[in-house]
């Protein structure tokens, strides 16, 4: 069961913005962080885990990078190339030393930026890279938090813990692919602790969902404190970066409405057409904006390609959005719907004639409470559970909430078997969730409910309001649709093109 927000608050003292560099033509994201003072000329460079970690790991970076910021430091968080907010594909090869470039054109992007010195902060993964690669970065002081050091038997558990790609030798762990070549990259590196300093514990970060972690303070101080004082240098303002041209399409960084939501557009590279509908995809879970296993990024990619434009967004408490006192962000937050409708009214300010939302769970769920409130002009649901209501336990795992629900389950299944609920329907009784169907059809939005076959949710659909479902979808502006093979969380990568189809199709017809 899900704890209840613990406030961490960024240091008042500090500003983040998104910062492309690296090459042109393939740039790489970073988030940097500098004292609101003005940047300093000691520079910290934070390399994060590849795979699940870089989900559950996220607000401990942030974290890390805000209390470096405000000790006067110059910190930039990086996406390796292929993962993240920087361009290129998982599918890609030469992975390993692709990832390691990154580390080093970060590096000379702070140099360039006007810092003297440098610090590299790494976890895992990330802690391997900082250990091997740190004299070649030029930092003076490398801090790794729980670092590979044997790449042979991380190489294993990741095989260990992945779903094989059918018709392939690849592997995909939690949404992330690792291809063969991959895995004897990582598998062929070692590395031993040299004069770098260590840092170990923080499994409420590294061994949890993202749902249930937390901040390791302890880790949080040890890192900061191994990095050392910033000293009196520092450098001319910096002006962030936050828009990019790659391919055929351009990435802008932006910040909605009042409460400054963060996130990133993504738009045809010639120009964005403002009367066709723009997809706001929400936050998933606890996972930042690039999605589960980085399918926002790819299905946004993949529609600004083909015309259209597709914004991939935080609300505060999540990813790099400013806190608001939300933090840790936690699946069906009360404030999410209200930050739904000032993504959508910020949009439209900005000239968007048409908003659709895309959420998945929990951001179906609060999408589909939204638009009872402020009608945008489509929803993409993605295995919405509509049995939810305001206040019930949320887990991290469907498996949990299967387990949790079997006595209802059980229960729903029989009263369908024996006509009870479409007795009691036709009498007007029914659950909170056959209400919320009517009102759904009544405001007239345009929605797609799609579901991975034998989903939770559609199963709840059937089972418990099989009669009303069937009333809603007459109307026509409600429809259903089973995927075969994907999962739940999308985390099969290679199934990918069928749900950028669905979202496609209603985009199209809401045009």
């Amino acid at each position: 069961m899900l704890q209840p927000n613990v406030e961490t608050r960024a240091p008042a003292a500090v500003r983040t913005a998104g910062h492309w560099f690296g090459p042109a033509d393939r740039p790489l994201m970073g988030w940097l962080t500098t004292p609101a003072s003005g940047p300093g000329s000691s520079a910290v460079l934070v390399l994060p885990p590849v795979g699940y970690q870089y989900w559950s790991t996220h607000r401990t970076m942030r974290t890390v990078a805000e209390r470096l910021a405000a000790a006067g430091h110059t910190v930039l968080r990086i996406d390796y190339d292929g993962t993240g907010d920087s361009a290129g594909d998982q599918w890609d090869a030469q992975r390993v030393p692709a990832w390691r470039a990154s580390a080093r054109a970060a590096a000379d992007e702070l140099r360039s930026l006007g810092t003297t010195r440098l610090a590299v902060v790494g976890a895992r993964l990330g802690g391997m890279f900082a250990l091997l690669d740190g004299d070649e970065l030029g930092a003076e002081r490398v801090v790794a938090w729980a670092p590979v050091t044997a790449g042979r038997r991380y190489a294993k558990e990741i095989r260990l813990l992945s779903t094989p790609v059918p018709g392939s030798d690849d592997v995909v762990s939690a949404g992330v692919v690792f291809a063969p070549e991959t895995l004897a990259d990582i598998a062929s590196l070692k590395a031993d602790n040299g004069g770098a300093v260590v840092v170990d514990g923080g499994e409420q970060a590294l061994e949890q969902p993202t749902e249930y972690a937390t901040v390791p303070e302890d880790v949080v101080a040890e890192i900061c404190d191994a990095v050392g004082p910033s000293g009196d240098g520092s450098v001319q303002a910096l002006v962030p970066r936050e828009t990019a041209q790659f391919g055929a399409i351009a990435e802008e960084v932006v910040a909605l409405g009042p409460g400054e939501l963060v996130g990133v557009l993504s738009r045809p590279r010639a120009g964005s057409d403002l009367s066709a509908p723009v997809a706001v995809f929400l936050n998933t879970g606890s996972e930042p904006h690039v999605g589960p296993g980085r399918a926002w990024v790819e299905y946004a990619r993949r529609l600004a390609e083909e015309g259209h434009t597709a914004l991939r967004v935080d609300f505060s408490g999540w990813g790099e959005s400013p806190d608001h006192g939300h933090a840790p962000g936690r699946p069906y937050d009360a404030h999410c719907e209200d930050e739904t409708i000032e993504i959508v009214r910020a949009l439209r300010e900005r000239g968007h004639e048409k908003v659709v939302l895309v959420g998945l769970c929990a951001g179906a769920w609060v999408a589909l409470r939204a638009v009872l409130r402020e009608p945008a002009d489509g929803v993409v649901a993605l295995n919405p559970q509509l049995y939810w209501q305001p206040g019930d336990p949320v887990e991290a795992l469907m498996s949990e909430t299967r387990e949790r629900r079997t006595p209802d389950r059980l229960r729903e299944e029989r009263g369908c078997r024996l006509g009870l609920w479409s007795a009691l329907d036709v009498l007007g009784r029914r659950p909170w969730a056959g209400t919320w169907l009517d009102e759904l059809r009544a405001s007239g939005v345009p929605v797609a409910m799609v579901f991975a076959e034998g989903d939770d949710g559609i199963e709840y659909l059937r089972n418990r309001l099989g009669r009303r479902l069937i009333r809603t979808l007459r109307g026509g502006a409600i429809t259903v649709e089973e995927v075969p093979g994907i999962d739940h969380s999308m985390h099969r990568a290679w199934l990918r093109d069928s749900i950028a189809g669905a979202i496609r199709r209603h985009l199209d017809r809401i045009r």
